[in-house]
């Protein structure tokens, strides 16, 4: 090789940190290029707990496992794997409601499974059954089901709220902004301002207040009350993470 080293590369080196620093785990992942990543998990117990979201017993588990697991792998084991994931085709591909609703999804988005996809019911007819979100399960029995949707876009919104209060959604988080590179790729599909109250074909959604943390850089929290006719209004929260741009998914 060019720098005169042998075709094998060096290996990757990761480092425990058993300082006196309580209720943490400290991990250093080092890269072939003199590079490194540190990670520092907040265990529940911490004092620091109070500055992010409170842990419980298996989502502290979950979270550890993901950190044990990150660390281990590495940058470059981690891209092997999103390449042996990315090219994964599982059986029954079929995405025939993707094919047909073209409009009603952003360009260049994956296919929307059918055998996994959300149905809606709330609304329809003469509203479509069709969103492009997925039912995902975890592998921890404990944990409950997700749903992953694209971005709500213009003539979608509508159809997102239609879901958050048909599947009862009391988290919703949002891992992109609004903008990216000076062209939007989300709409603002809440209501901008605090106090402010939009409606949604027939689903109401007022933006109550900002619940961020203090000192929290790394997301926006909102408390939202969604209600839909005279049914039982419920309360939802918005997590807006900030700097994670949305061509990392493409």
């Amino acid at each position: 090789m060019g720098n005169g080293q042998s075709g094998e590369a060096k290996k990757r080196k990761r480092k425990k940190d058993t300082s006196n620093k309580k209720n943490q785990s400290q991990a250093t992942i080092e890269e072939d290029d003199g590079k490194s990543i540190e990670t520092t998990t907040v265990l529940a117990n911490s004092p620091d707990k109070e500055k992010g979201l409170p842990l419980t017993p298996l989502t502290e588990k979950v979270m550890q496992e993901l950190v044990n697991r990150t660390t281990t792998l590495g940058i470059a084991g981690l891209r092997n794997e999103w390449i042996n994931v990315a090219g994964h085709i599982p059986p029954n591909l079929h995405s025939e409601l993707f094919e047909h609703n073209t409009q009603r999804n952003a360009p260049g988005s994956n296919p929307c499974i059918d055998c996994t996809r959300v149905q809606l019911h709330l609304e329809v007819p003469p509203q479509t059954e069709y969103i492009h979100a997925n039912w995902v399960v975890s592998s921890h029995a404990d944990l409950p089901r997700m749903i992953m949707t694209q971005g709500p876009l213009d003539q979608t919104v509508t159809d997102f709220w239609r879901m958050v209060y048909q599947e009862k959604v009391r988290t919703i988080v949002m891992l992109c902004d609004k903008y990216e590179n000076g062209r939007r790729i989300v709409a603002q599909y809440w209501p901008p301002r605090v106090g402010d109250a939009n409606t949604y074909g027939q689903v109401r959604v007022q933006l109550n207040s900002n619940v961020t943390p203090e000192n929290e850089s790394a997301y926006t929290k909102w408390n939202l009350t969604v209600s839909y006719r005279n049914q039982a209004a419920l309360t939802t929260h918005l997590y807006c993470i900030k700097k994670w741009p949305g061509k990392q998914f493409h």
